[in-house]
C-alpha cells in the first residue's frame, strides 16, 4: 500500500496523534507504579511526623488521639489518590519518577495537616476559623468522581475571613528556604482588596518557623529575585535565617512578635 504522506502512514499504524505515537515507540506510555516503594514512603512520613511531634512544645504537640486522627486523614488521602488512579495519571513531572512526585505531594499535604493547631495559635483563632481557600481538592475528587478537579499542589492556602488574612503554607526539608515571586504577585492582588498575606514557612530541617508578611513583597527590587534551579528557574527570594523567629520547642508568641518582612531583613 502506498502512503501519500507520513500522516497516512501513521494513521495506518492506528495513530492520529504524533505525541501519542512518540510515547508508544519509546514505551513511555507504560506506567508501572512501585506500590511497595510508596507504602515504604507512607511509613517514612508517619515516622517522620511522629519524630517531629516529640520535639514540639506541649501546647502544640498532638495527643495520641489527635495523632491517630492525623494518620487516619493521611491514609484516607492516599486511598483517594490510589482509588482514582491519580498517581498514575497526574503525578508525572518532567521525567521524575511518579513515586517521588507522590512523596513530595503527600509530605506537603501532611505538613499543612499536622501544623493546623500551630497555625491557629499563631493567629489567635479557633481551628474552625482557619478556612481552606477554595474547595478541598481531594474532597472535590470524591464528590465529583472527576480527577480533573485535582491539583498537584499540596501545600494549603488558608484564610481567616474575619481578619482579612490570607495564609500560604510552605515547608523546607534541606535548610534552604525560598519564596516564589508568584506568591508576591498574588499577595499584591489581594492587597488591592484590603487583604494581608502571610507565608508560614516550616523549616523541618532546623525545627524552625518563619512568619513573613508578604503583602508588599512584590515591591522588592528586581535584583533581589533570582532564578532558582530547584523550581525550574522560577524566580525566588531566599528566606534569611534571621527571619525564623520561632523554634518548635518554644511557646508560640503572638503574631506581632513573629511576623517579619523580607525587606526588613535586608536593612
Amino acid at each position: 500500500m502506498e502512503y501519500k504522506t507520513p500522516k497516512d502512514y501513521r494513521k495506518a499504524l492506528g495513530f492520529t496523534n504524533q505525541v501519542i505515537l512518540k510515547k508508544y515507540f519509546k514505551a513511555t506510555d507504560i506506567v508501572c507504579i512501585n506500590w511497595d516503594l510508596i507504602e515504604k514512603e507512607n511509613a517514612r512520613l508517619i515516622d517522620m511526623f511522629s519524630k517531629i511531634n516529640k520535639t514540639m512544645h506541649p501546647n502544640l504537640k498532638l495527643t495520641d488521639e489527635e495523632f491517630n486522627d492525623f494518620k487516619t486523614q493521611a491514609t484516607e488521602a492516599y486511598n483517594t489518590l490510589k482509588g482514582f488512579q491519580i498517581i498514575e495519571k497526574l503525578f508525572n513531572n518532567n521525567g521524575r519518577a511518579r513515586e517521588a512526585v507522590y512523596y513530595n505531594w503527600m509530605r506537603g499535604y501532611m505538613v499543612a495537616l499536622y501544623f493546623h493547631k500551630t497555625i491557629s495559635l499563631v493567629f489567635g483563632v479557633n481551628d474552625d476559623e482557619l478556612e481552606q481557600l477554595g474547595e478541598d481538592n481531594l474532597q472535590k475528587v470524591i464528590s465529583d468522581g472527576n480527577i480533573d478537579s485535582f491539583k498537584r499542589e499540596a501545600i494549603a492556602d488558608l484564610q481567616i475571613v474575619k481578619k482579612n488574612i490570607h495564609i500560604e503554607i510552605q515547608a523546607g526539608f534541606t535548610g534552604q528556604n525560598d519564596i516564589k515571586r508568584s506568591k508576591a504577585t498574588d499577595a499584591k492582588v489581594r492587597a488591592n482588596h484590603n487583604w494581608k498575606t502571610y507565608v508560614l514557612h516550616f523549616d523541618l530541617f532546623n525545627g524552625k518557623l518563619a512568619v513573613i508578611n508578604i503583602t508588599n513583597l512584590a515591591s522588592l527590587p528586581n535584583d533581589k529575585w533570582t532564578a532558582n534551579a530547584k523550581f525550574e528557574d522560577v524566580e525566588t527570594v531566599a528566606i534569611a535565617d534571621n527571619l525564623f523567629k520561632y523554634s518548635f520547642g518554644d511557646t508560640i508568641p503572638d503574631l506581632d512578635s513573629l511576623a517579619v518582612t523580607v525587606e526588613k531583613s535586608d536593612e
